[in-house]
């Protein structure tokens, strides 16, 4: 028997339960009431009601909506503790097996390897030695580490060298020398804890310290302050290693440890954000921080601090539920399997930032995250990522004790806040011990669980901190289903027109639109792009409402709004409704206000890769995508293909497929759009249906059973479903509603 469940979201009911925030200053949470006004109308909004296509109630070329599960049993949770926990039972086994046949100074070369890059391996080396009582360690590593600050002098040396001919002063002043620098603290470091920082080491280190950082650089002079960026926080942690070097003398480097203690309280106690892209929030900056905190035994500092806290909450919620880190701004990832599987990655240091999280804040959803984190990235099958790294410090971050729970009224579709100054650097960075900050967009997502298949869809909505795309703002950055990339753009484009989303441009630039001939630059646009297109990304966006709603366990919705959308007089709201089954079916309008004689073109942008496998005329089908899973199950699909199709809305819009030349990755990727003009007073309607294909060798079958219904401003599309009962969604600038048939 088949059970229809209807979920209404109108105006009129938005002040029932829905997470949103508005675009004022302090960013309070409000109803989502879609209040605003019509900035133009269009010259056909009056068009007659139509009917497109014969709705076919019945298809199984898509996914049922119980295919893949909401969440995770118990079971399955266990499961994953076992390999997390195998992991780190090896590495045991391995160092007792270098230990007893004399093959110790292999493996401490092979660790010194897969750690970190960004700081001394020798760290974590010496809290084995030291905590974890593994003294066979103690002679190789003081030999080791020894060596090592003669190599990290000489990198140092050669650096400020290379600064000084390039009109520079020779003061430590960006990584190049700030880090080798870091490195040569941290491992002197290591020999206070080994008992052998002393002789002729220590009259060293202290000549490196006189010579080049205490009073010599900005850094170091006792009175800076920071705006958080990962390079100054490089910079301190110099003078953090100096701290920790000389706790015992209060006499040795004042003003090394005034800089310090300065920049640590302004941090957790004035305003903090981190640098907006997964792996430098979670291997760089703050993951510094955490370990000044623990380091200087001031865990009550840290879990007191309300932006710990909401970076913490952040990196939890943004990491995906297949357990892949999604991927946003400055992001790190790579395409795999000839073009088919494209896998994101935050680095070795995001499930260490999350256990200290659990620690801090007994939060069991942070160490739920840390696990799926962990196993994903070191299970999945990318030998890029395999090696026997395991998180040492503090000594019982691991909990090997503790079993991870099934998330407990954690809800899956939210919304994440950022910082930002409300004065210095426009607004688009914070200021040195900033305390005049405001509460702005950061990231919107959607799923209807947790499950590693369940789907799952985030929007980059920010702009600010030092690693932000200010051109994305409304796009969809990544969508998985069943652990498959359905949506998802490459690589760390700049520009809007190359992501999935809206873009509008002047009727000028419009001869091969959406391709323009600008090179891809990364992360922020260029100048040239800024002149060619008339606007500044940085600033010419103006969020108005964005909400969140988890509509019920088969459907999530999500809509933002833009009152200024690239352009003075143009505005654009998205909506989208997210089902189970991994269907997303996307509103979009972009409006010009009248009076602003503006002549324009604008369409909704997708990125497909590696390949188009078929087109219709208002459809694409992309080709194969690989789903990236720890475990394999027979049960579900290994591969997955997507349609994208356009319903007719009142524009009567064009699809268009094109390749980009001055893509960076053009050989595998091409722009889907579909298109229309707009002029001074009109307003343009796109609908999106994005729907993984469980036989997508019956797309044409499929796709001649979907279709559009116009009544007024109201369109009805339906959607051929396995269960025999159409899904039928709602759509119209003040409404989107969804009826599946399960």
């Amino acid at each position: 028997m088949n059970h229809i469940h209807s979920y209404l979201f109108s105006f009129l009911c938005l002040f029932c339960g829905v997470y949103s925030l508005s675009a004022c200053e302090d960013e309070k949470l409000v109803a989502a009431q879609d209040t605003s006004a019509e900035s133009g109308q269009t010259r056909n909004s009056q068009d007659e009601s139509y009917v497109e296509g014969v709705a076919a109630p019945y298809s199984d070329a898509i996914y049922p909506m119980d295919y893949v599960p909401r969440e995770e049993t118990r079971q399955e949770v266990l499961e994953r503790d076992t390999r997390v926990r195998k992991r780190i039972s090896d590495f045991w086994i391995n160092l007792n097996t270098a230990i007893t046949g004399n093959t110790l100074n292999a493996w401490i070369d092979n660790f010194t390897k897969i750690a970190t890059k960004e700081r001394s391996p020798y760290l974590d080396l010496t809290y084995l030695c030291v905590d974890y009582n593994c003294p066979q360690l103690k002679k190789l590593l003081v030999t080791k580490i020894k060596d090592d600050i003669k190599v990290q002098y000489k990198i140092l040396l050669q650096e400020i060298e290379i600064d000084k001919k390039n009109g520079q002063s020779g003061s430590l002043r960006d990584l190049n020398t700030t880090q080798p620098a870091g490195i040569i603290m941290e491992d002197a470091y290591c020999l206070k804890r080994l008992g052998a920082y002393k002789g002729e080491i220590k009259l060293f280190i202290e000549s490196v310290i006189d010579t080049h950082v205490e009073g010599k650089a900005n850094y170091y002079k006792g009175d800076y302050l920071s705006t958080g960026y990962n390079k100054e926080l490089f910079a301190l942690n110099v003078a953090f290693w100096v701290k920790m070097l000389y706790s015992d003398d209060s006499t040795k480097y004042p003003l090394c440890k005034t800089s310090f203690n300065t920049v640590y309280n302004a941090l957790l106690n004035y305003s903090y954000d981190a640098d907006n892209s997964p792996h430098y929030d979670a291997n760089t900056g703050f993951n510094l921080l955490l370990h000044w905190g623990l380091l200087l035994n001031d865990e009550a500092g840290l879990k007191n601090s309300i932006h710990i806290k909401r970076i913490m909450d952040r990196m939890s919620r943004t990491i995906m539920n297949s357990g892949q880190t999604a991927g946003w701004g400055k992001l790190m990832g790579g395409v795999y399997e000839g073009g088919r599987e494209y896998l994101l990655d935050a680095g070795i240091g995001m499930t260490w930032c999350l256990k200290v999280g659990y620690r801090l804040f007994k939060d069991p959803y942070y160490l739920y995250m840390a696990r799926k984190y962990e196993d994903f990235r070191f299970n999945v099958g990318c030998t890029q990522w395999n090696n026997d790294y395991i998180d040492l410090y503090p000594i019982d971050i691991n909990r090997k004790d503790t079993d991870a729970d099934v998330p407990a009224q954690q809800t899956s579709s939210l919304l994440t806040p950022r910082i930002t100054s409300k004065s210095k650097y426009d607004g688009l960075l914070l200021g040195r011990g900033d305390r005049d900050y405001k509460q702005v967009q950061d990231k919107l997502i959607l799923s209807t669980g947790h499950h590693p298949r369940a789907p799952y869809m985030l929007m980059d909505l920010s702009y600010t901190q030092h690693k932000a795309a200010p051109d994305h703002r409304i796009g969809i950055d990544n969508f998985i289903f069943n652990g498959t990339h359905v949506c998802t753009y490459l690589g760390r484009p700049a520009e809007g027109f190359r992501i999935n989303r809206p873009f509008i441009a002047p009727k000028s630039l419009s001869e091969n639109f959406p391709i323009f001939n600008i090179p891809e630059a990364e992360v922020e646009p260029n100048a040239s792009y800024y002149s060619r297109l008339g606007f500044d990304s940085r600033f010419d966006y103006v969020i108005g409402n964005y909400a969140v709603k988890q509509l019920s366990e088969d459907v999530a919705y999500g809509e933002v709004e833009y009152t200024r959308f690239q352009y003075e007089g143009i505005s654009a709201k998205r909506k989208m409704l997210l089902l189970n089954n991994g269907v997303l079916i996307v509103y979009d309008k972009v409006a010009s206000a009248a009076g602003n004689n503006r002549k324009d073109v604008v369409g909704v942008l997708y990125n497909v890769w590696p390949s188009v496998a078929k087109t219709g005329k208002n459809w694409l089908l992309q080709g194969v995508h690989k789903s990236s899973m720890v475990k394999l199950d027979s049960r579900y699909d290994f591969t997955g293909q997507t349609l994208f199709y356009f319903p007719r809305t009142k524009n009567n819009n064009t699809m268009s497929v094109k390749t980009d030349p001055l893509r960076n990755n053009k050989s595998i990727s091409s722009v889907l759009c579909s298109q229309t003009e707009l002029n001074s007073g009109e307003d343009a309607e796109f609908i999106t249906l994005i729907i993984p294909m469980r036989k997508p060798d019956e797309v044409e079958t499929f796709v001649s059973g979907i279709s559009v219904a116009k009544e007024g401003s109201v369109y009805t599309v339906s959607i051929p479903s396995p269960s025999g009962t159409a899904i039928v969604a709602i759509l119209s600038p003040t409404e989107a509603s969804v009826t599946t048939g399960i």
